[in-house]
């Protein structure tokens, strides 16, 4: 379960970090 939680919180932070780095582009 902890394990499914870190996946989860990464792809989150990722997403987060993908949308920064544009909104920087732009």
């Amino acid at each position: 379960m902890y394990h499914k939680f870190n996946i989860t919180y990464y792809f989150v932070y990722l997403s987060k970090r993908i949308n920064y780095e544009i909104a920087m582009t732009y």
